[in-house]
């Protein structure tokens, strides 16, 4: 395992609070939040499993790129940031001079995915095939990632 990660099990109660904790207990939205977190650490890195060999590229095991953390943080909401405080004990202002304290910490990692995914308008997908086209639109828009390896990863891990 990589990235701060102990299990996938570990990794499958970090992603469940996460997509808990900022579904506000909107239970539906938790439940998709969740599917679609496993999703991206599936198709990234097999669920914290494949180590990064491109550490310049992509942060933790949501594979995350400087550019989108950048915008995470740019356009945190108080109450957002509150939560993450309140709940994780985590201050997300101490990233914005060191983004790589995500490869090693999967709590910081999720959190940062979740807040990424908060900011798509567009709702969870339900169906699998419709998540692989969600991830490769709004998460994986250029990378090398696409919808068919997303679902193919996604059965093969989950």
């Amino acid at each position: 395992m990589y990235y701060g990660l102990k299990s996938r099990s570990h990794l499958m109660a970090i992603n469940y609070e996460v997509a808990y904790v900022f579904s506000r207990g909107d239970f539906e939205n938790a439940a998709k939040a969740f599917r679609m977190m496993m999703g991206i650490a599936s198709a990234e890195t097999r669920c914290g499993t494949y180590p990064d060999r491109h550490h310049a590229e992509g942060l933790g095991w949501g594979q995350l790129d400087r550019i989108g953390v950048k915008d995470v943080l740019m356009h945190l909401k108080p109450r957002d940031k509150a939560l993450v405080e309140d709940h994780f004990g985590i201050d997300l202002s101490y990233l914005e001079n060191d983004y790589n304290l995500i490869d090693d910490d999967p709590v910081l990692c999720a959190i940062i995915v979740r807040l990424y995914l908060k900011r798509i308008p567009e709702k969870f997908p339900d169906d699998l095939s419709a998540m692989g086209e969600y991830y490769k639109k709004y998460y994986n828009r250029n990378g090398a990632g696409s919808a068919r390896t997303f679902v193919e990863r996604f059965i093969e891990d989950m």
